[in-house]
């Protein structure tokens, strides 16, 4: 019996470093997440500056750029997901910067919403995963992903600013002082 013991614990498959401390890792990711997202936010609140904002606006454009990266599965031959999360940074950018036409340049909002660009958007939009994505593809998907892509995003841009301009008739000289000037 007692060889019979040492059989069925020789018999169970040894764990990996990572496994047997993946508790631990875990909590001290978490810690870790916590005690930067604190000093990040302090910062924030003390220094008020656009890069600051940009850190906090930063990973939720990274996860939502990791959320919609999930439908690329479903489209092997056009990446959906990195489609949409490059043609929505392009509209929120676009809408940003109208938005910012009504900002006085170097106020707090002004300040917020440049983080918000150069986080959010800048996360969101990849064109690291574009370029990489159109080297995969195969000749004529990557052709095709890639037109499609920069005609849309262009596209997208150009009718949210475009149709502010024509709409409100603004100059160069409406915009002198403003937060996108």
């Amino acid at each position: 019996a007692p060889g019979g013991a040492r059989l069925e614990a020789s018999a169970q498959p040894t764990q990996t470093w990572w496994q047997l401390h993946a508790r631990r890792l875990d909590s001290a990711t978490a810690i870790a997440t916590v005690l930067t997202a604190g000093a990040v936010v302090s910062a924030t609140v003390v220094l008020q500056t656009a890069l600051c904002f940009a850190l906090c606006w930063g990973p939720f454009g990274a996860w939502s750029r990791w959320r919609l990266g999930k439908l690329n599965a479903a489209f092997p031959r056009f990446p959906a997901g990195t489609f949409l999360a490059n043609i929505v940074a392009c509209a929120l950018l676009g809408g940003a910067i109208v938005l910012g036409w009504s900002l006085r340049a170097g106020s707090l909002e002004c300040r917020i919403l440049q983080g918000f660009v150069v986080g959010f958007c800048g996360a969101l939009s990849t064109v690291s995963t574009f370029v990489s994505e159109l080297n995969v593809l195969s000749l004529s998907d990557s052709y095709r992903y890639g037109v499609v892509s920069v005609l849309c995003a262009s596209g997208t841009f150009l009718a949210i600013v475009g149709g502010a301009v024509l709409g409100q008739g603004v100059t160069g000289a409406d915009l002198e002082g403003s937060c996108t000037a």
